[in-house]
């Protein structure tokens, strides 16, 4: 799967990486992984980073409604299903290529509607040190790749 995420539970963020031909598929079931976590809490900052071969040009209406379904299903309801707490407002901090960064932020506002929207702030980032600087992690270093997740 080109999307991976994994919880770095001392530093209470989320740190995903993707890379190659990302699908709607690919995202939804990026979102399912997300949301079973050990220690997975909707109201945690993201960090998500998309490397040079990242390519977003696969999606459509129909997968941009699957994903949004996912996303309301798995983490929404998820995580406050025993809750009565309004979802808490968090962080998402995109790095990825100038040719990304409009399509980037362009899927992330195709998948919210406004009561969402108002609950996360989206940043998109050129380097790594300014995003993590952004979400309050100015000291944290991320790897350049993944070699456990990333294909060589």
């Amino acid at each position: 799967m080109p999307i991976q995420y994994q919880l770095l539970r001392e530093k209470e963020l989320i740190v995903g990486y993707a890379w190659g031909n990302i699908t709607s598929k690919n995202v939804t079931d990026g979102l399912l992984q997300l949301s079973s976590l050990p220690g997975f809490r909707a109201g945690l900052d993201r960090f998500v980073e998309f490397d040079g071969s990242s390519c977003l040009s696969d999606f459509d209406f129909e997968g941009l409604k699957k994903i949004k379904q996912t996303s309301l299903n798995s983490e929404l309801v998820s995580a406050y299903r025993t809750s009565k707490i309004e979802k808490p407002k968090y962080k998402l901090a995109v790095v990825c290529s100038a040719t990304l960064r409009d399509v980037v932020f362009r899927l992330y506002q195709a998948l919210w509607d406004a009561e969402e929207a108002a609950k996360v702030e989206v940043a998109v980032f050129d380097q790594k040190f300014e995003a993590l600087d952004w979400l309050g992690h100015p000291c944290l270093r991320v790897p350049d790749a993944r070699p456990d997740i990333h294909p060589t």
